[in-house]
């Protein structure tokens, strides 16, 4: 298997999240029905919550896959959704879902519960036929027997005494070893869920949490009789107590508004209600979809490992014949997943997904096998196929430098090769805070000196960077050439990345150990090469010779390098011919050895293949030593290795599991089965361990004949710097389980082994869409060159074929093609009358192009940087941070996430401390770099004005530093002193998932046609003067005012719930967005949701006339991306926690963009003449509200004082 296999340390089963429930389709279009993959899934909170979050939106429906590898988190999660789509009160469901024991009433509801899915769980058809199936539906009839397995175990377990005892133990064992001190410690882990107000809520979680542990109930009143809840006893560590000391029962809600609003003193108690009050919103939602006539909801469940469902998903894709997972089972199994027919074919389950959410399995298995497991599975469409993925970085690296870490090269090349990249990375900025993460790391002083303390969550959204750019109208990039000398250059540094830990003396071995060769196999190589490949456009020989030049380097070091340098690279050397052999990415296995006159037990084959899996039993007293308490809690990663002579062939592509080999072929025809132990890894205590992997039947044909030298199987525990230091002191410097002799056929058992069925290739030329039809002539494919070896850059050469007559005729003619960057991703030729996108699969930089034109050849080749990451390239998303992407009428934001602001709470602006963190909250959102520009340090770039800007609009919404909250806006371009963009704040609302808060907000683009028809009611408000209903003026610069046209529609698209774009819709057909980017070029905005949704603007007398011309925004910080720069000062720079809050917070000292140049900037006309009647000439005045307009009398000023009130900055900044 891919992810490195290890013996199975001590299980800890997690029944409740650990964290804050996700909105699982935030970065999907409102009006499309959404697929979303769970991998794995955890308790049902994230599907609840998104539930919730959908209920007033207009999607149509909604499905999701929930995968776990633990039966006991599956059948905890139908048995609570069936018991909300069975009207129970949702007090009775929160018992069962968060309490360790029951009341009497719960736990008859319970058993009654547990009766009723075991009597429709009984069979597959029993199931379908059931009243839950049309909503809760199996992925697998192995999944269906577990749970059944499982409600059965809890209503066995509710009449036993022994039960309650196993449950009491172990939570009171928990609690005496961590929380019976728990409030003289801050526990900030769970806190970190109330975001920006983790140090006002820490000490109230630390409370719940010695509570909870303390009576395994959530209320502070006992119930006069209780009985242990049997879904915190069976998981898959078996019937036992194996609940993790950590879980929280608050950490799956959002509470930071209950901290953030407050008037008066906080108690445990209240947190409990809100709570409750927030599950009783998901449970109301949910049975709301149920009832819904014109909607559905699909919650699907799969049991089995993640990287194993994954395949199976990708091998129904790729049109396998069977529903299993190919090749091999799952780990500590010995069954292949077997899809259910009527689910995945008659049904037409999903197995392409609009999101996937992985949760934290990346910390498990690593970051690269999540993404190679993930993108396939990803749907095509520009609007969807978003990958989520989330990290506890230890303390040992810096969330900047997480990038260097998971990625396997420069972001650029990997984007390339992989297809998928951080879009936070490619857009420089991220509308997800995770500030009070850094704060949590960094401020280790006095009160904040906690478990918790040390880790950063990093969450990652992940997208196929051309889906940035809808302008080429391709449905998929252009595959890509590299020579096989670089490519097989970019190979072995990725190889060397990946296995850095495994060297010999290397100075980067301790970490690279920890972060990557914890994780890999040479398996997660090869199935890097595999996804690689799909993107090039090699043929068999190019790629042939890619892999023998990296073969050759391999080879080269061996050679030339150490004893133990050449030692580390023969050991593997088997392994990795091997797997490129059995995956078809190498035709050669000659050099270790033929076929011919074998000897031994192969020798009696009817058939000699190829490749031969053996398998190692270990007996069960040999194991007794991975048993040993001492070592209990570690991972200790296992290998096989084939000894001849002392010498030695590692495989660490293993396959693991608990019971019994069985012959059941002959010697001519071998074949075997597995008997699996009942009950898995928990049942495993008196079982042998079978280990099996992949050799080349040459090697030990050879090895074999050699009767004076035997051939050897050898198990052991891998041998690094984590397990050296474990295990040298327990078991002295040898690190064997146990070896057999080949011959040996008790333990030893070889059968012939199948390559793996190669993956369907792709086109090497991709369709335009029918609207995008080619009008000069075909695209070929994109040459990538790295300059340096990649270090200088990545530069991309497209090649446009001219074929169309008229624009061939031109061409050959001499006629100079036009040649611009018309989007991110595309350059914009016009040769003649002829137009047509030339598409590159990352964002460009195109104000370097180099142009290469071939007149009698017929091509043109532009030539051009790639400009990824966004942060230190020009042009690429720069040339539109905020795009709005669409695949027919399917809009979105492609990098601001969606949220329903109806379903969001306000923020109290009355409340005691806001000011204590509101600025704090609001400033981080400048990384170190912008925090320069804002102290005028260094120029200031367009995005940090638009912060800045963002930065003020929030801040004196609330009334920072003011007596009074404002609440209309003019946002007014300092260059030209023009307005032509109003904002109505109707308030405030937390994006509790999101850490951050939000306005609640309405856009009234101002040109000429809608002047005249509002004049009266504009006059109206501006003779309101400032506070809530009147304007306050706000000025941008140098290029901010394009800007915020260009965000406009990104902040319309990520609050639109209840309306659909219309065909006729103006970004279709004119096919931009946003329509106009000039200062009154014009509404930027289309017209389909102007006047939705506009309650908040007919709540207020002065705005209501202005209600069916106002659209709808959701206007919130853009922060900076820990991941790629530093967002707060260095922590050597301060003395104290608090001081480094101060020192992330930014004070309103004016706008970044007013300096001197630009506050005295004038405009050349209103300095020559008369704003009023044109006069030229000496003794014109200044308007003394701007110091801008120039008049020549008092009467002139007058007459012009109506018009001039909408843009003097006389009120404003």
């Amino acid at each position: 298997m891919a992810a490195l296999l290890s013996w199975p340390s001590k299980y800890y089963f997690y029944p409740i999240g650990s964290h804050a429930a996700l909105h699982l389709t935030r970065d999907l279009p409102p009006d499309k029905s959404a697929c979303v993959l769970l991998l794995p899934c955890g308790d049902p909170r994230n599907i609840m919550h998104t539930v919730f979050l959908e209920t007033s939106s207009i999607r149509p429906a909604l499905d999701f896959t929930c995968c776990d590898f633990d039966a006991g988190v599956l059948s905890r999660n139908v048995l609570l959704l069936s018991m909300i789509a069975d009207n129970i009160p949702s007090n009775v469901i929160w018992g069962v879902y968060l309490d360790m024991r029951l009341d009497d009433e719960t736990f008859a509801i319970f058993t009654a519960q547990c009766r009723k899915l075991i009597e429709y769980s009984g069979t597959a058809d029993a199931w379908r036929a059931s009243p839950y199936a049309s909503t809760l539906r199996m992925g697998s009839d192995s999944t269906l027997d577990e749970l059944h397995r499982h409600w059965s175990l809890y209503l066995a377990s509710s009449v036993t005494t022994a039960d309650e005892r196993a449950l009491d133990n172990g939570r009171a064992a928990i609690h005496r070893k961590y929380h019976h001190n728990a409030l003289g410690v801050t526990t900030l882990s769970t806190g970190r869920s109330a975001g920006p107000l983790f140090r006002d809520s820490s000490t109230y979680y630390t409370q719940q949490l010695h509570r909870y542990w303390e009576t395994g109930v959530t209320s502070s009143k006992l119930p006069a009789s209780s009985h242990a809840n049997p879904t915190f006893l069976y998981s898959r560590a078996g019937k036992c107590f194996a609940v993790h000391h950590g879980i929280d029962p608050l950490a799956p809600f959002h509470l930071s508004h209950v901290f953030g609003n407050e008037h008066n003193t906080i108690t445990v108690d209240h947190l409990v209600a809100a709570a409750r009050e927030e599950f009783d919103q998901w449970c109301t939602s949910y049975h709301i979809w149920l009832s819904a006539p014109h909607r559905t909801l699909t919650i699907r469940f799969l049991l089995g490992d993640v990287l194993a469902i994954a395949r199976a998903l990708e091998s129904w894709n790729n049109g396998a014949e069977t529903f299993s997972v190919s090749p091999s089972p799952a780990q500590w199994s010995s069954q292949k997943l077997q899809l259910s027919a009527d689910e995945y074919h008659a049904s037409r389950a999903p197995t392409r997904f609009d999101a996937i959410d992985t949760s934290n399995i990346s910390d498990s298995i690593g970051m690269l096998n999540v993404l190679l497991a993930s993108t396939p599975l990803l749907a095509h469409s520009p609007s969807s196929g978003v990958l989520y993925t989330e990290s506890f970085l230890s303390d040992n690296s810096h969330p900047s430098k997480q990038l260097e870490t998971i990625l396997v090269a420069d972001l650029a090349i990997h984007s390339l090769l992989l297809g998928v990249a951080p879009i936070g990375a490619l857009s420089g900025f991220t509308t997800q805070c995770d500030t009070h993460e850094l704060l949590l790391r960094t401020t280790r002083f006095g009160p904040l000196r906690a478990p918790g303390a040390d880790l950063h969550h990093q969450m990652l959204t992940w997208k196929r960077p051309w889906t940035a750019d809808t302008a080429s109208g391709a449905p998929s990039p252009p595959l890509i050439d590299l020579a096989p000398a670089q490519l097989s250059s970019i190979i072995y540094h990725i190889y060397d990345f990946l296995f850095e830990g495994e060297k010999p003396h290397s100075p980067s071995a301790a970490l690279a150990s920890t972060m990557r060769a914890g994780h890999y196999t040479r398996e997660t190589f090869i199935i890097l090469l595999l996804s690689m490949r799909t993107r090039l456009a090699h043929s068999n020989a190019q790629w042939s010779e890619t892999v023998s030049l990296f073969l050759e380097q391999l080879g080269q070091r061996s050679r030339s390098g150490s004893f133990l340098q050449h030692n580390f690279d023969a050991c593997s050397a088997l392994e990795l011919h091997t797997l490129l052999y059995q995956y078809h990415l190498y035709p050669d296995l000659s050099r270790y050895g033929s076929l011919c006159a074998p000897t031994g037990r192969i020798s009696r084959w009817t058939t000699i293949p190829s490749l031969v899996r053996i398998y190692l039993t270990i007996p069960a007293e040999k194991l007794t030593r991975l048993r040993d308490h001492r070592i209990e809690l570690s991972d200790l990663p296992l290998r096989c290795a084939l000894t001849c002579s002392g010498y030695e062939h590692y495989f660490h592509t293993l396959h693991a599991v608990f019971g019994w080999v069985r012959d059941v072929g002959s010697p001519a025809e071998p074949a075997i089965v597995i008997e699996e132990t009942t009950g898995g890894v928990s049942g495993a205590e008196t079982s042998p361990l079978i280990l099996s992997f992949v050799v080349p039947t040459g090697t030990v044909v050879k090895k074999a004949s050699v009767e004076s030298k035997p051939l050897t199987v050898r198990a052991a525990v891998k041998a690094t710097r984590s397990t050296m230091a474990l295990l040298q002191p327990l078991w002295g410097e040898d690190f064997t389980i146990f070896s057999a002799r080949f011959e040996d056929a008790q333990h030893v058992h070889v059968v012939p082994a199948e390559r793996i069925p190669l993956p369907p290739r792709p086109p090497t030329q991709l369709p335009l869409s029918p609207e995008r039809a080619i009008t000069i002539g075909e695209q070929c494919l994109v040459r990538v060159d790295l300059e340096g070896g990649g270090a200088s850059g990545v530069v991309l050469t497209a090649r446009l074929q001219v074929e169309d007559a008229q624009a061939k005729a031109a061409f050959s003619g001499g006629a100079m093609p036009s040649i611009t960057q018309g989007s991110s991703c595309t350059m914009l030729v016009i040769l003649s009358s002829r137009s047509q996108c030339v598409t590159y699969p990352v964002p460009i930089e195109g104000s370097g192009r180099k142009v290469r034109l071939a007149r009698r050849s017929s091509y043109i080749e532009i030539v051009v940087h790639a400009a990824v990451p966004s942060l230190g390239h020009a042009d690429g998303m720069k040339l539109n941070p905020f795009p709005v992407v669409h695949a027919q009428r399917d809009l979105s934001s492609w990098n601001m996430h969606r949220v329903n602001l109806d379903q969001l709470p306000l923020l109290d602006i009355t409340a005691a401390r806001l000011s204590h963190w509101f600025n704090t909250h609001i400033s981080s959102q400048f990384s170190e770099r912008e925090s320069q520009m804002k102290r005028r340090e260094i120029a200031p770039d367009t995005l940090t004005l638009v912060k800045d800007t963002i930065h003020y609009l929030m801040s004196k919404s609330v009334g920072l530093g003011d007596v009074h909250s404002q609440g209309v806006f003019a946002l007014r371009d300092n260059a030209t002193n023009d307005s032509d963009t109003i904002f109505f704040i109707r308030g405030l609302r937390y994006d509790l998932s999101s850490h951050t808060v939000v306005c609640d907000a309405f856009v009234l683009p101002l040109f000429p046609e809608l002047m005249a028809s509002i004049k009266p009611a504009f006059s109206r408000l501006l003779r309101a003067g400032a506070g809530l209903e009147g304007i306050t003026n706000t000025r941008t610069f140098d290029g901010e005012t394009r800007a915020w046209k260009q965000i406009l529609p990104a902040l319309v698209e990520r609050c639109r719930t209840t309306w659909s774009h219309r065909p006729q819709c103006e970004y279709l057909t004119k096919g931009r967005v946003p329509l106009s980017e000039e200062i009154h070029g014009g509404d930027p905005l289309c017209s389909c949701g102007r006047g939705k949704d506009v309650q908040g603007m007919k709540d207020v007398e002065l705005w209501r006339p202005f209600a069916s011309r106002v659209t709808r925004i959701a206007l919130s910080p853009l922060f900076a991306v820990s991941y790629v720069e530093q967002v707060l000062p260095p922590i050597a720079t301060v003395r104290s926690a608090d001081e480094l809050l101060r020192a992330s917070a930014t004070s309103d000292t004016g706008p970044v963009g007013a300096s001197s140049s630009h506050t005295q900037e004038q405009n050349p006309l209103d300095m020559q003449q008369c704003k009023t009647c044109a006069k030229s000439g000496r003794g014109l005045k200044r308007c003394c509200g701007c110091s801008k307009v120039l008049y020549c009398s008092v009467s002139c000023q007058k007459a012009n004082w109506e018009e001039h009130k909408l843009v003097c900055g006389g009120r404003g900044r």
